[in-house]
C-alpha cells in the first residue's frame, strides 16, 4: 500500500505496450501510489504506430533517464517467472479471488458457486482494448472453424469510443462474426443507472463510465471501487434495505429524486417504473 511499483527486468521485453498499461493501470488493485514499467522498444513501436512519432523520438533521445539507475536500491523486489505462470480465473465477488483455470472448477464446486455461464462479457481496464478485441477475434474463429456454438449471449463494450471505432474499421467486429452466429450484443456508450448486488466492482474497473452510467446502486462496494466510482464523477449509491435490490428487472426504468439537495447521510429517492406502467419506491 502507498508504494510506487516499477516493473522492470528481461521479461518486460515480450509484453506488448498495451499489456503494460494495463498492468500499471491494475496496480491500483494492489494500493499503488502508481505503476511505471521502463522505456522499451516497444513503447517507441506503439507511439509510432499511433501517429506519435514526435513523441517516440524524443524519448528515445533520452530513453537514458527512462529505465531504471544503475545500482538503484528498491525498498522490496518481487522476481516473477513469466514462464512458470498459469492462466487464472478471477473472482467471484472480489479480483483478489484468484484460482487456476484447472482448478476453478473443483473450487466452484466445493464452494457451492453458481457453475452456469449465462451472459459473458468483454469490458473493463484490464480486456477492452483493441489488442483484446483482436484476440477475442481470434479465438471466435477458431472456435466456429471446429464447428463449436456458443451457448450463452455475450456483451461487447469497447474501452473506448476510439476503440469501437478502430475495431469498426479494420472489420474486428466482423470477424467476430456478432451479427451472424453468435448471439452477442456491442454496446455503445449510454447513460443511466447500473444495479449490482453483493461486493460490486473491480477496484479500477471503468466500465460503468465507459457505458455511460451516472448512478450505481448496489447492496455493498468492492474495496477500493467505490472511491474509484466517485473519481470519475459517478454516484456510488447503497439499497438502504438490501432486499429492495430483487424489486428492480433488467426491463425496468429508474428515476432518481433529491439530488438537488443531496448532502451527506441524506437519503435519495428511486422510483421504480415498470413496463406495465406500475411503479415502486424502495423504502
Amino acid at each position: 500500500m502507498g508504494a510506487i511499483v516499477e516493473h522492470h527486468g528481461p521479461g518486460a521485453d515480450s509484453i506488448s505496450c498495451t499489456g503494460m498499461a494495463t498492468i500499471c493501470n491494475m496496480g491500483a488493485e494492489i494500493g499503488a501510489t502508481t505503476s511505471v514499467f521502463p522505456y522499451n522498444h516497444r513503447m517507441k513501436t506503439y507511439l509510432n504506430k499511433t501517429g506519435r512519432t514526435d513523441i517516440a523520438n524524443l524519448a528515445e533521445e533520452f530513453k537514458d533517464h527512462l529505465v531504471p539507475d544503475p545500482g538503484c536500491h528498491y525498498d522490496q523486489v518481487i522476481e516473477i517467472n513469466l514462464n512458470e505462470l498459469k492462466p487464472l480465473i478471477n473472482g467471484p465477488f472480489t479480483p483478489d479471488l484468484a484460482h487456476s483455470v484447472t482448478e476453478v472448477g473443483a473450487v466452484a464446486e466445493k464452494e457451492r458457486w453458481p457453475v452456469d455461464t449465462r451472459v459473458g462479457l468483454i469490458i473493463s481496464c484490464t480486456n477492452s482494448s483493441y489488442e483484446d478485441m483482436g484476440r477475442s477475434a481470434t479465438v471466435t474463429k477458431q472456435a466456429l472453424a471446429h464447428g463449436l456454438k456458443c451457448k450463452s449471449q455475450f456483451t461487447i463494450t469497447p474501452g473506448s469510443e476510439q476503440i469501437r471505432a478502430t475495431t469498426e474499421r479494420d472489420a474486428v467486429h466482423r470477424n467476430l462474426v456478432l451479427s451472424l452466429t453468435l448471439p452477442a450484443t456491442i454496446r455503445n456508450m449510454a447513460s443511466g443507472v447500473v444495479i449490482g448486488d453483493e461486493n460490486y466492482g473491480e477496484g479500477s474497473s471503468p466500465e460503468p463510465r465507459l457505458l455511460g452510467g451516472r448512478a450505481i446502486i448496489t447492496k455493498s462496494f468492492a474495496k477500493i471501487h467505490k472511491t474509484n466510482l466517485k473519481k470519475r464523477g459517478l454516484l456510488p449509491l447503497t439499497f438502504a434495505d438490501p432486499a429492495d435490490y430483487n424489486k428492480i428487472h433488467p426491463v425496468d426504468k429508474l428515476t432518481i429524486q433529491g439530488l438537488k439537495d443531496f448532502a451527506p447521510g441524506k437519503p435519495l429517492t428511486c422510483i421504480i417504473q415498470h413496463p406495465n406502467g406500475s411503479q415502486e419506491t424502495p423504502s
